[in-house]
């Protein structure tokens, strides 16, 4: 998609799209010299040309898999990665093709409008799999009650990852939310927060967990792992 080239000033903020899908972000009056550039992909992606993909943890205290990916089906025309344009059941019928057990979403209800999966949940099911819903605002921490919700459900968890089950977490795009709860459950396999960010960063992306999840992480993980006398 080739836009023409042209500039929008608001505020002390110039915006500007060029025709090489450049995105443009500089403060005037210091043209050049503060210009963050972000290459945006125009072209919409789909199931069929981008099946979904799972990046698998393992760790050698768990026989199972826990696994990050982006949300199922998400509709999301313009993204700093691409567009998408997603079918969710051939989204979860290829989750289901790889044996996935349960599946921890992290979106709220109100992203699954907008990025039109609103039936999210009962298309899981339907293919027989295991669904915890556990809303976590955008690039956010967990809240207290996310925190509280999640303890509830260790021992689940914890006993599929024994016993050679598949888990997969995804929020929006599978980097921060998900990567920063994924970092929480293999602390409780003893791994260190240092480690998890590191792996995770590895196997799935770089620009897994933010800095503010990773502060979250080191101040209240450690203290898990102190417990558990490692």
């Amino acid at each position: 998609m080739i836009i023409s080239r042209k500039a929008l000033t608001k505020g002390n903020t110039r915006m500007r799209v060029t025709s090489f899908g450049v995105f443009c972000l500089t403060t005037v009056g210091n043209l050049g010299s503060d210009c963050m550039k972000w290459p945006i992909h125009w072209e919409k992606r789909t199931s069929i040309t981008h099946p979904i993909k799972v990046d698998w943890i393992t760790n050698p205290r768990m026989t199972g898999k826990i696994g990050i990916t982006l949300c199922p089906g998400k509709c999301q025309p313009i993204s700093w990665s691409g567009g998408w344009n997603r079918d969710l059941e051939t989204d979860v019928a290829r989750l289901s093709g790889m044996e996935v057990h349960t599946i921890i979403s992290l979106i709220e209800q109100k992203e699954m409008e907008e990025l039109q999966v609103p039936n999210l949940g009962d298309v899981i099911q339907k293919h027989k799999i295991s669904w915890i819903h556990l809303p976590i605002p955008d690039t956010t921490v967990p809240t207290n009650e996310a925190m509280e919700n999640l303890e509830s459900l260790k021992d689940a968890i914890v006993n599929s990852l024994l016993s050679e089950e598949k888990v997969v977490v995804h929020c929006k795009g599978g980097l921060g939310r998900a990567a920063t709860i994924v970092c929480m459950i293999l602390n409780w396999f003893n791994v260190s927060t240092k480690q998890s960010i590191d792996h995770i960063r590895k196997v799935r992306s770089p620009d897994c967990v933010n800095p503010k999840q990773e502060e979250f992480l080191l101040k209240n993980c450690q203290v898990n792992i102190r417990a558990n006398g490692q």
